[in-house]
């Protein structure tokens, strides 16, 4: 009987071992799980940025940005705070008639938990909620 009780602790113990060494299970994916366009501005900035799970920061494009690497943490955290984010009513563009003014056009795309979103928005969009400000945010910070 004791030997079947420290059978089943290992089981346990594995078993949530392995639970917690991958929280990000839904993006473990090849593919990124956040792609950030940017483009304008008045240098004429045009740059991608690919986000993996994990923690892979690709970068193409002319502009100031660089590739970089996420630590597990910052990588977690990213996913959580862009779930926290309710996405569901944005809409996918926010780009008006108006785009003078050397102003950056931003193409986000987010693909967690099987589901892919794309949104479109210039600076200054009218109408731009305050959840995709907060997505352009989290997203800026985790580049830097």
């Amino acid at each position: 009987m004791k030997n079947f009780l420290k059978l089943i602790y290992v089981v346990l113990v594995l078993a949530l071992v392995g639970c917690t060494a991958a929280p990000a299970t839904s993006v473990l994916t090849n593919d990124p799980f956040v792609v950030y366009h940017r483009s304008g501005g008045f240098g004429g900035f045009d740059e991608t940025w690919s986000i993996y799970a994990d923690g892979r920061i690709d970068h193409s494009g002319r502009g100031a940005g660089s590739a970089g690497q996420l630590t597990p943490d910052r990588v977690n955290s990213l996913i959580a705070t862009i779930r926290s984010i309710d996405l569901t009513p944005i809409k996918d563009s926010y780009i008006g008639a108006n785009t003078c003014c050397d102003r950056f056009t931003y193409e986000i795309t987010i693909n967690l938990d099987g589901k892919t979103k794309s949104i479109k928005t210039i600076d200054a969009a009218e109408g731009e909620p305050a959840a995709l400000t907060q997505l352009l945010g989290t997203i800026n910070s985790a580049l830097k």
